[in-house]
């Protein structure tokens, strides 16, 4: 049974030789500067580990996960007949389907579904609501394709939308969204074999289209769904609803598609109806719609709506204003800040403060324009009311720092102090970094005395960098004392980011470091799942548990079947079941590891996944409880499902730390990092971080995945790899997918390992803050006082989020490098303050 223990909360030098070659990876701190990742890939497909040649049913499924249909059909073909009603009767049958509508052969896939979502056996041999929906994906298919007459194919999306109606009801649904917008899409297609026919199937698909848009408001075809919407009102026969959809089309999708097919749509609409009125937006529209496009990324559109609108010599000074800020903050959006600036400042001049000097403040130090900035603050320092003067101080205080100004920083510090008491903690600790960033050793020493001496949050910090200065001074007393530091440190918590630090300073003055914590690997991590073995294990927890345990022997029926994601969302539906029933449910972050398609909607539900009685029951018996377990936990393995597996490892299995690290998704993560030449330690690292190798985490700011790719990002890297659609649209659901998501993030951590010459914690601080802060930083931190140190950059990021980050996933590679190789990387704390251009988002 799994011990109840807590989970890791969510929040590089690394391995140095590529195991498939011999080589070192090309991202190794030891190497240099990288190349810049090459573009143009094939689209990925999902890593299939081979255990021999493929045969039978199992081959053909094992082909279908891969991609290669025609494979599959020749396995299939080569099989003897299945006895109609059997289990593999209805198993090959939806593999067969599967694959034909991966051929474009949708009506023969329909053939062969049919019969079985009839068959009386259907409900003891295959899960019915994933066969009805694959029925009626097909139905909606073959329909679409052109090769029916349109009462055939209105008879099939008709008949398609009467079985999706009917497994709305099914108990176990797991994709209740995805089965609505399919329903709705095909009641869409219904053209109606007359004028009345048309009209009676123009308001059946508003009405279920009108429900689908209102619900699930950020489907990826969102403008897709919207103008079938209008399309569907145009058919009913309401003009004037169907108009107000296109407009608002227009206004709440720019810059996107389908902005320009609603506006021909409306002016169209506007001809032929002179009821509907003019198309052209008002001044409140048009803003609006420049706002919108910023909120959807769309920032060219944002500007090229506020440019126009300037353009207008009508435009009142009120007006004019609105514009100004509105464009300021897309300009903003587009990294443009002497833009931003330009439409600000005049504002800040009349009078305007409050929110247009934040904004004209942060426009500044993102573009780098430190002095303009330190202005502002100097003016108000120069003010005779003091609680003007004293925020005035603080702020500029900050912002000093904050630019690498530090001799400006200390001066304001000295005034302040002068005047006013407050904020203690941050000026000790000031007075001790202030004096070493500026090369005044003695001084931060004694500084850093005093922040350890009072405690504190920093002062761990302040005894790491204590030791640091210590152990490289002249004095041997001195230095005696700080090797004892840091040898304390690293002997404390060998693993932590402080401690891994104090053994690298040891390293650089030759001093002996604390012998490492053993740290051995999971014994059967590194186990290859095997297809029969698989099959074996769930028909032996099926024969076991799968009367009591239903989510059993469906992860059974379509794992068998070939289809891959259903089987993984029930072993989650049985894993998650167990494991909140031991430990208990927590909250948990928003997720689709059981429902598909609840981030489609405004707000989130988080779903629990709990056992039948007859489950529950089991758990009480220790030898059935101990087998479901491990039954679950292997699975888990099999079906690369790593989240689950480490919960249900045990300390009998390994470390904890060991347990909560293994080499998740091996086959796609090493495929990509070898096309990218960067060490997938950086990606599990970057991973564990993240999501805890959780495929379906979304993030509160959106971020999916198992590398929680944001989807502008995603859309972005896509763009730039040439893998968009010929319609430019990225749909985020395929962050989901560990290969999509994958081969993204590790074209962009080489990219931005690539932009930093190789340093990690440039490259993992870009991963969360992004690069272009990133540079930024590195400019200013390498301008003024001592050379810049690795330690200190990390120390001085900006973003508390990103500082965190970039110290958790250092730790985290470290343990990777340990567990997989038997060694700790050796860090340089020099730094290259170079940074090149290829990559800014």
């Amino acid at each position: 049974m799994p011990e109840a223990e807590a989970e890791p909360a969510v929040d590089v030098a690394s391995s140095s030789v590529d195991p498939s070659t011999g080589e070192p990876w090309a991202s190794s701190p030891e190497l240099g500067p990288l190349e810049p990742a090459p573009t143009g890939d094939p689209e990925p497909v999902e890593a299939v580990d081979l255990d021999g040649p493929l045969e039978g049913r199992s081959g053909a499924a094992t082909a279908l996960i891969a991609r290669d249909p025609a494979t599959a059909l020749a396995l299939l073909d080569a099989e003897p007949p299945a006895a109609e009603g059997s289990r593999e009767w209805f198993s090959r049958g939806a593999l067969r389907a599967r694959v034909l509508r991966m051929q474009g052969r949708a009506g023969e896939a329909v053939s062969l579904l049919e019969p079985r979502l009839a068959h009386a056996e259907l409900e003891d041999a295959f899960p019915k609501d994933v066969l009805g929906f694959e029925l009626a994906r097909a139905r909606v298919e073959w329909a679409r394709s052109g090769g029916l007459e349109t009462e055939a194919a209105d008879a099939q999306l008709e008949t398609a939308s009467r079985e999706l109606s009917k497994l709305r009801k099914h108990a176990s649904l797991r994709n209740l969204a995805e089965l609505r917008v399919l329903q709705a899409e095909a009641l869409a297609g219904v053209a109606g074999g007359s004028d009345k026919a048309s009209k009676r199937a123009g308001q059946q698909a508003a009405k279920a289209l009108a429900k689908i848009v209102a619900d699930y408001p950020n489907h990826p075809r969102i403008g897709d769904l919207r103008l079938a919407h209008a399309e569907a009102l145009r058919r009913a026969g309401k003009d004037a609803e169907a108009a107000t959809a296109l407009r608002r089309i227009v206004i709440e999708r720019a810059g996107e598609p389908e902005e320009a097919e609603a506006w021909a749509e409306l002016q169209e609409l506007a001809a032929a109806n002179p009821k509907v009125g003019t198309p052209s937006l008002s001044f409140a529209e048009r803003l609006e719609q420049a706002m919108l496009a910023r909120g959807l990324r769309r920032v060219e559109r944002s500007r090229e709506v506020l440019d126009e609108l300037l353009a207008d010599p009508e435009l009142s000074s009120s007006q004019r204003r609105q514009v100004h800020r509105s464009r300021s903050y897309t300009a903003y959006k587009q990294r443009d800040y002497q833009a931003c600036v330009d439409d600000l400042r005049p504002l800040y001049d009349e009078g305007i403060g409050g929110e247009v000097r934040d904004w004209l403040l942060r426009c500044y130090e993102r573009g780098e324009m430190y002095d303009e900035a330190l202005a502002i603050w100097q003016h108000r320092i120069d003010s005779t009311n003091k609680v003007t003067r004293s925020g005035g101080l603080w702020s500029g205080i900050e912002l000093a720092v904050r630019a690498g100004r530090y001799v400006q920083a200390e001066a304001w510090l000295n005034d302040y102090e002068k005047s006013f008491k407050g904020h203690v903690g941050e000026r000790r600790w000031l007075r001790a970094w202030l004096p070493y960033r500026l090369g005044r050793d003695p001084e931060a020493i004694a500084g850093f005395r005093e922040v350890v001496k009072r405690g504190g949050s920093e002062g761990r910090t302040a005894e790491y960098f204590l030791g640091k200065l210590l152990a490289r001074s002249d004095d041997p007393a001195e230095r005696t004392e700080g090797i004892g530091v840091l040898q304390q440190i690293a002997a404390g918590d060998a693993w932590s980011y402080y401690g891994l630090m104090a053994r690298q300073r040891l390293l650089d003055v030759a001093a002996e470091t604390p012998p490492l914590p053993e740290l051995p690997a999971v014994a059967d991590e590194a186990r290859r799942p095997s297809r029969v073995d698989t099959e074996r294990r769930l028909a032996e927890l099926d024969a076991r548990f799968g009367e009591a345990w239903p989510t059993l022997r469906r992860t059974r029926q379509l794992y068998e079947a070939g289809y891959l994601e259903e089987a993984r969302r029930e072993l989650r539906h049985a894993t998650k079941a167990y494991i909140g029933t031991k430990q208990g449910y927590g909250p948990g972050p928003r997720s689709e590891a059981l429902i598909v398609g609840l981030g489609w909607k405004a707000e989130w539900d988080f779903p629990r996944a709990k056992p039948t009685r007859a489950g529950r029951k089991t758990m009480r018996i220790a030898e059935e409880d101990e087998a479901l377990s491990r039954g679950l936990r292997a699975l888990a393995h099999d079906l690369s499902e790593p989240h689950e597996w480490a919960k249900l490892s045990t300390s009998a299995d390994g470390p904890y730390k060991a347990r909560w690290h293994p080499r998740a998704y091996r086959a796609s993560l090493e495929r990509e990092a070898r096309l990218r030449k960067v060490d997938p330690i950086h990606l599990w690292s970057l991973m564990y971080t993240e999501s805890r190798y959780r495929r379906h985490v979304v993030s509160p700011v959106g971020a999916r995945g198992a590398l929680q790719i944001m989807p502008w990002t995603g859309r972005q890297l896509a763009e730039r790899l040439g893998e968009l659609p010929a319609d430019g649209r990225f749909d985020s659901d395929t962050l989901f997918d560990i290969d999509t998501n994958a081969h993204l993030a590790s074209y962009y951590i080489s990219e931005l390992l690539f932009k930093f010459h190789g340093q990690g914690p440039m490259a993992y601080a870009s991963y969360n803050g992004g690069p272009s802060n990133v540079g930024r930083w590195l400019r200013a931190k390498s301008k003024e006082g001592a050379p810049l140190e690795l330690d200190a950059f990390v120390e001085e990021i900006d973003f508390d989020e990103s500082r965190r980050y970039a110290k958790r996933v250092t730790e985290v590679s470290a343990a990777y490098a340990m567990l997989y190789e038997g060694r700790l990387p050796r860090w340089t704390n020099e730094v290259d303050p170079v940074v090149e251009d290829n990559i800014d988002f």
